[in-house]
């Protein structure tokens, strides 16, 4: 057989088995597709019923503050149907709203049709009065005539009897057929199911019409539990998907989407033939090519490249075709060759080359050279085993730098490197070959002291380090005494497993930089109460923030001038149902560590808003609520949309909340905090510095805040009248705060003497136990309007 002839059988052969492999590939993706298109019907369902989820959700929410209008309790059915009408102009997704008395009759509804309508007979009513919980039910509206879902929601009153429900009509006919717009197949069907079998809704698609229901779907939709099935044959079968509300498990409705399966396959029929005839002809095409290219090919050029393919495939990339080369494409083929066999031996060095780097890497940290976090779990599971089998005695001492984040701020990371550096040499210098120094991240370091004889040897070589971090050291130009926090776990004694005994020398070695850092402190089972402690707080908190167990107190702040109490700064306290009121000092340091102050603070602008806006509407006038800011919460770039989300939540004027921040957060991050400061005093809200006097800020820096107020810290407070120097302080910041426009307030008065002192010098507020404690806001109330009953009180300092 000739050249040409095995060429062309050759390229037949290589042509028809990716046809082959192609068509199978086709016929693979085409069921892949066809499962696709159905899982994508069942997550169309499923999107539908997050969608109606999140529409009872929302009501919910909406009934949920709707309880909380005043307007909507009392006997005014206009100003109650108004209210309410203004609320369904903002909800148009509602037929109506109404208020039902306990006795069934409707008191106020938001269509304001004056009829008279009694539903004492309806189930969602009954239920709503039994339950004392939001009730979801399906039904026609006796006023809108439309199929809705009845949400119903009991308002309790102060004896926790019913003294109104209210109740919101989802339009599902509007709901409906905007679903079914949506559909995909113009011959899907969209229907809602009840618990009890009945179709709550039933949406056809453009131009098709009702189904009949059959029991084998009425069997699937009530008791199976697949989520997809299919009926009928021939032209008459469809595929159906149904998708349960989730969110709302106890109302017991379901949804279910139905296409036909020719509509679900026609897409993939056609794309499938559609790829299959491009195939072949691309085949046809190549197989005429090779032919034309067997009349020209030369046996000799053929069979160099053939013989170079053949050392390539056999892994030999060394050996190239060389000159001479044919001229046009044959000779441009062969170069190519060569020029990838060259390719790939560079790339099969650089691989290895590579290789080689990705492994060190996985061992090694690359800014000091230690063992890095997953070389030390290595060389400590080691350590551990040897030491149980040898019954010896392993330790593990991690160590954390003091204050090295002020290197880092005051010289730059580039020092901070170079101090990580020079102390990853000192350690190493301090143990021995079979033990290991392992770097996890930042300023924290771990060494592992394998095979000791018994506990007391591990004090020497800690005391060994601890003198050798402390002795000066030179980083660039800078001589630099850096100290060190160091906490020992030892096994057996402490634990048998490396994750227990790295955490326990991490709790030893917070423990020993709570003493003042500089120190060495070994594990005790006294440390592990303390962290399940803190755990049991930090999993009370998170229920506490589910179960609303979390309170705000109100301390007045009395206005200097008229004794008349002008604001007041809200204080958290914990209602816990097994401990009773906790003070946050208990809790506020976890809530920071853990995060879970950001959603704190969030709860407590929300409440302190609502609570303002409640006095404002009592008649108790505008009463400023002061709202303490953490760190972390000043710190988020989205703390002005909070602001604004709580003030607009509760229809508060931003002129009635203030925000404390304390010199701290702001000194920590100024461009960040000046930045944050505009935005919220854009809004309206007043700023006011906490605790002043004890942080950092210049007065160069001072004059760049956004503020109107500064509080004096209670500890400059405390000792009026007894150290002079606090006496000069106090002079000072009020003064101060006069000349800059800034007004006063003086936390923690307790004594007429430090109120005349402070009278004496102008400041403009006070707060403290002297005038009242932190209290309820019902407590709060009472306190403000004895206070500003009369329109002057007598002078403060005189009793």
């Amino acid at each position: 057989m000739s050249l040409r002839a095995r060429i062309l059988l050759l390229v037949l052969v290589a042509s028809m088995l990716p046809v082959l492999a192609m068509f199978l590939l086709l016929l693979e993706n085409r069921t892949a597709t066809v499962v696709q298109a159905r899982t994508q019907l069942l997550v169309r369902a499923e999107t539908i019923a997050v969608e109606l989820d999140d529409k009872i959700a929302g009501t919910a929410q909406l009934l949920f503050g709707l309880a909380r209008v005043p307007v909507l309790g009392g006997n005014d059915k206009l100003a109650c149907s108004a209210f309410l009408a203004d609320v369904l102009k903002e909800h148009p997704q509602y037929t109506g709203i109404l208020t039902l008395r306990p006795d069934g009759n409707m008191h106020c509804d938001s269509l304001r049709s004056g009829r008279s309508l009694n539903v004492n007979d309806r189930q969602y009513f009954q239920r709503a009065l039994a339950s004392r919980s939001l009730i979801v039910e399906p039904a026609i509206g006796r006023l809108s005539g439309k199929s809705v879902l009845q949400i119903a929601y009991p308002v309790l009153n102060a004896e926790g009897g019913v003294n109104y429900v209210l109740l919101a009509s989802l339009d599902m006919d509007s709901y409906g057929r905007t679903v079914a717009q949506a559909l995909p197949y113009p011959r899907m069907h969209f229907q809602v199911w009840n618990r009890d079998g009945s179709i709550i809704m039933d949406t056809p698609g453009i131009g098709s019409q009702r189904l009949e229901v059959e029991p084998e779907l009425r069997q699937f939709m009530l008791h199976s539990a697949q989520q997809t099935l299919t009926l009928g044959s021939d032209e008459q079968t469809r595929i159906w998907a149904k998708a349960p509300l989730l969110g709302s498990p106890n109302i017991g409705m379901s949804l279910a989407l139905s296409v036909p399966e020719a509509d679900l396959n026609a897409q993939v029929d056609g794309q499938f033939k559609r790829t299959l005839a491009g195939i072949v002809t691309l085949s046809v095409l190549i197989f005429v090519g090779a032919a034309a290219l067997g009349e020209f090919a030369v046996r000799r050029q053929t069979n160099r490249i053939m013989q170079a393919i053949s050392r390539m495939d056999n892994g030999d990339y060394s050996q190239s075709i060389g000159e001479p080369y044919p001229r046009g494409e044959l000779g441009q083929v062969m170069q190519a060759i060569d020029r990838m066999a060259e390719s790939l031996t560079q790339q099969r060095h650089e691989i290895a080359r590579n290789t080689e780097s990705l492994e060190r890497q996985a061992r090694i940290d690359a800014l000091t050279g230690l063992a890095n976090r997953h070389m030390l779990s290595l060389r400590l599971d080691q350590a551990l085993a040897y030491a149980g089998h040898a019954q010896r005695v392993a330790g593990v001492l991690m160590l954390d730098l003091d204050r090295f984040k002020t290197v880092n701020d005051s010289l730059g990371h580039n020092h901070g490197d170079l101090l990580l550096q020079e102390v990853a040499k000192r350690l190493s210098q301090c143990i021995r070959e079979d033990d290991t120094v392992a770097r996890l991240g930042g300023d924290e370091f771990v060494v592992v002291l394998a095979d000791m004889a018994k506990l007391e040897d591990i004090v020497p070589v800690a005391q060994k380090i601890l003198r050798a971090l402390a002795a000066p050291l030179k980083v660039g130009s800078q001589v630099l005494s850096i100290t060190t926090s160091l906490g020992v776990a030892v096994f057996p004694r402490d634990g048998d497993t490396a994750d227990a005994l790295l955490q326990y020398a991490d709790t030893a070695m917070y423990r020993a930089k709570e003493q003042g850092g500089n120190a060495m402190t070994f594990f005790s089972p006294e440390m592990m109460q303390t962290i399940l402690d803190r755990l049991q707080i930090e999993a009370g908190l998170r229920r506490a923030l589910e179960h609303g167990e979390l309170r705000l107190h109100y301390q007045p702040i009395i206005d200097a001038k008229t004794g008349h109490v002008s604001s007041a700064e809200a204080l958290i306290r914990w209602q816990d149902p097994q401990r009773g009121l906790i003070a946050p000092i208990h809790f506020i340091s976890v809530a920071e560590e853990t995060g879970l102050i950001v959603p704190i603070g969030d709860w407590v602008l929300r409440e302190a808003c609502a609570q303002a806006r409640a006095w404002q509407s009592s008649g108790l006038g505008e009463i400023p609520v002061a709202v303490n800011l953490s760190a972390l919460q000043f710190s988020a770039p989205s703390l002005d949309e909070s602001v604004v989300q709580a003030l607009r939540a509760s229809q508060c004027p931003a002129s009635l909340l203030q925000l404390e921040i304390t010199e701290s957060s702001i000194m920590a991050q100024l461009d960040q905090a000046l930045e944050t400061m505009r935005k919220l005093t854009a809004i309206g809200v007043q700023l006011m510095i906490d605790d002043f006097g004890t942080g950092y800020s210049s007065l160069s820096q001072l004059k760049l805040f956004p503020v109107s107020t500064l509080k004096i810290d209670r500890t400059f407070v405390r000792d009026i009248n007894i150290d002079a120097n606090d006496d000069a302080i106090v002079d000072t910041i009020i003064t101060l705060a006069r000349k800059l426009g800034l007004r006063t307030v003086a936390e923690g008065v307790e004594t007429l003497e430090q109120v005349a002192f402070l009278e004496a010098r102008c400041c403009d507020k006070y707060q403290g136990f002297l005038f009242a404690r932190p209290c309820s806001a019902e407590d709060f109330e009472k306190i403000v309007r004895e206070r500003n009953a009369t329109t002057a009180c007598a002078p403060i300092a005189s009793g």
